[in-house]
């Protein structure tokens, strides 16, 4: 996959994650809805959009378009899980639990999205 196409997965998986709907993820990425429909659907964004997506965010641009390695990827997860202080308090041995965790499910979701594009995580 190219880095337009890994910048779609990312956010998709993030947005339907929250249950965000494109208008309201769009709104806090600082950018369209329109903007946003068109990088889900793997067109790439200009350099000042990524720098902004990335900076709302706050996971670095390099993260968000590269298929990245397995440890790039958990920091993506930790990074959305890390939404309060909370994991300050955690042990050293239970960061790294969750750090193996959340690698094996950034893999499950990323194969997950390959194959399902339109599924959502919506409660039914």
């Amino acid at each position: 996959m190219g880095a337009s196409d890994n910048l779609s997965s990312n956010l998709l998986l993030l947005r339907r994650s929250r249950r965000l709907s494109q208008a309201s993820f769009a709104q806090e990425l600082g950018i369209s809805k329109s903007t946003l429909q068109e990088i889900e659907q793997g067109h790439g964004p200009t350099l000042d959009t990524l720098e902004c997506i990335s900076t709302r965010l706050s996971i670095p641009a390099c993260v968000l378009i590269a298929d990245a390695p397995v440890s790039y990827q958990a920091n993506f997860l930790l990074r959305f899980l890390h939404g309060s202080h909370w994991l300050q308090e955690w042990s050293d041995e239970d960061l790294e639990l969750l750090w193996g965790l959340s690698s094996q499910l950034m893999d499950l979701l990323r194969k997950y999205l390959r194959n399902h594009p339109s599924a959502t995580f919506d409660k039914k």
